[in-house]
């Protein structure tokens, strides 16, 4: 099953965000409407969908570090998605992995990167 990281907009945020891109649409509740909608048909195709709420401001600043600037829908996706991925690696535990048509149930360990200053001389 795969998971899909989706923007999520709060509604105290959506003047700001109306702000910062002119083409949002003007009333939070036709978005909210028309989100749910989307949400129902991925996972009706068998995706786990993660809503990540994004902060205007944070956004902003990862836009300028990452994206050129851009505030677009794709745009916000990759934020939700580095987020998303940010979030996991602060509670990663080992991840069930489904092999074969058996489907025997194998954990596989994630491991931290390697660091220099974790390094220890003999």
């Amino acid at each position: 099953m795969n998971s899909l990281a989706i923007p999520w907009l709060r509604a105290e945020d959506w003047s700001r965000w109306v702000s910062i891109d002119p083409d949002f649409h003007a009333d939070y509740q036709s978005w909210l409407g028309r989100s749910q909608e989307i949400f129902k048909r991925y996972e009706a195709m068998g995706h786990t969908i993660v809503r990540v709420v994004i902060d205007p401001d944070e956004f902003l600043v990862w836009s300028g570090f990452n994206v050129e600037g851009k505030i677009d829908y794709t745009a916000r996706s990759a934020f939700a998605a580095s987020k998303s991925m940010r979030m996991r690696k602060r509670t990663a535990k080992p991840t069930p992995v489904l092999r074969d048509a058996g489907l025997e149930a194998v954990f596989v360990e994630r491991r931290r990167p390697f660091s220099p200053m974790r390094a220890r001389s003999p």
